[in-house]
């Protein structure tokens, strides 16, 4: 009798899909049954193979992917999340960050309408030393009005019209507070800005210098501030050299010393002035003199006085040549205090009744700078010795406020009784910027 052939088939699911383990012993591929063949009787022998719960068997492959999807979930919501909240928090530490002024900054002390010592700062900014650098503010210039007395900025601005690639340096421009109660800026020689010390505003003048000056049709050249006279020193494009007074907007051909010789401007209305000043000699004794001046006129502003010594080195006149006299318009001069030897003498300002000096006792090595507020008839009002081998002319000084100096990178303020007030240095001063 013939055989059929029959299709083995899973006795669980019905599945011809198996697997030989070995003879006459399969398993099934699609439930995993385990089942014998019997070839005896043709009969099928089978074992079912079922987790102890009782479930049908569950594909562990696909466990393990949904497990992992479903770690990956909030680990992706995580990393997401986080880049966004640090970007968040880089900006709001940026913006958390104050500024300083880098070392090349100028700073230049002037007292205001109300009798307040301030300081007007121009230079580059950035974060405090050990902070890193903000490279969005690199090759841009700064100016602001810093007030001595609350540390704080009246005024921080940006200069909109210079940009550099790289760092600005101190050489790139020069300061000069004038006499007419403004303060001027030059940068490279080729920009020039005012600022107004009682309406608090800073512009730039270029465009005022070519309208005022005909010499200047060929456009600037450059432009310099004048050391002895308040003026700025002008050259054109084709060499043209112009001397030119803001406020009054006199101007005159040529350089300072053809100027300083002719002598041709007159003064309409000059006023009698009292001035103080150190002799050009050693020691050093304080003048007081009196100048015929006008604001916006030229008068040569550090007239040299020469004092004579006897032969036991006491003072016994002072005096001072005719071309210095003429083109600075002194009336008449004497010492103040001849009995006092003074070394080193600077004369740090004076107000309308006091007058604020510096000195050294000898030129030894290590020698301690004194300070003194006295009277206009040279009577000291107080006397003080500071920490201070050297103190610079950058000075300024108040009836109200006292005297303001610099030694090194330390600023002084030392009140009207020679007590000092504050002490800071240039990276002290930090603030924010819109």
């Amino acid at each position: 009798m013939a055989k059929r052939i029959k299709a083995i088939k899973c006795p669980q699911c019905g599945s011809t899909k198996q697997k030989e383990i070995d003879e006459h012993h399969f398993k099934c591929l699609n439930c995993d049954t385990e089942y014998i063949l019997d070839s005896d009787d043709i009969n099928i022998i089978h074992r079912y193979d079922y987790p102890s719960s009782g479930v049908a068997p569950v594909n562990s492959k696909k466990i393990i992917y949904i497990i992992l999807a479903l770690l990956a979930i909030p680990l992706f919501i995580f990393i997401f999340s986080s880049i966004f909240s640090t970007d968040n928090a880089i900006v709001k530490e940026l913006s958390n960050k104050k500024y300083t002024w880098e070392s090349g900054s100028e700073m230049l002390a002037f007292v205001d309408e109300k009798g307040e010592i301030k300081q007007f700062i121009v230079g580059s900014i950035d974060y405090p030393s050990g902070q890193g650098r903000d490279e969005r503010v690199r090759g841009e210039l700064y100016w602001s009005v810093y007030d001595i007395k609350s540390g704080k900025l009246d005024q921080v601005m940006k200069f909109n019209d210079i940009k550099e690639n790289g760092f600005i340096s101190s050489t790139d421009f020069s300061l000069k507070k004038f006499n007419d109660g403004a303060i001027y800026f030059v940068y490279k020689k080729n920009k020039i800005y005012k600022y107004d010390i009682k309406l608090k505003n800073l512009v730039q003048i270029n465009a005022v210098l070519l309208e005022d000056i005909p010499q200047l049709k060929s456009g600037i050249g450059n432009i310099t501030i004048e050391d002895y006279y308040y003026a700025l020193s002008i050259t054109s494009n084709t060499g043209k050299k112009v001397i030119y007074f803001p406020s009054t907007k006199i101007y005159v051909e040529g350089d300072i010393y053809s100027m300083a010789r002719s002598n041709d401007i007159k003064m309409p209305d000059p006023t009698v002035v009292t001035e103080f000043t150190h002799s050009n000699s050693n020691p050093s004794y304080m003048i007081k003199y009196q100048v015929s001046e006008q604001v916006g006129y030229p008068i040569y502003i550090e007239p040299r006085f020469k004092v004579s010594f006897d032969e036991n080195e006491n003072p016994t006149e002072v005096t001072i040549d005719k071309y210095n006299s003429e083109r600075s318009f002194v009336q008449n001069y004497k010492i103040i205090n001849p009995e006092s030897v003074h070394y080193k003498l600077k004369i740090l300002g004076y107000t309308d009744k006091y007058i604020f000096i510096c000195y050294k006792n000898s030129i030894q090595e290590g020698e301690k700078f004194h300070i003194q507020m006295l009277d206009y008839t040279g009577k000291i009002q107080w006397s003080t010795v500071t920490d201070y081998e050297y103190i610079y002319d950058d000075s300024a000084v108040s009836e109200s406020m006292g005297v303001f100096f610099r030694s090194h990178q330390d600023f002084i303020w030392m009140n009207n009784s020679g007590k000092i007030e504050k002490t800071f240095r240039r990276n002290d001063i930090t603030f924010d910027i819109k």
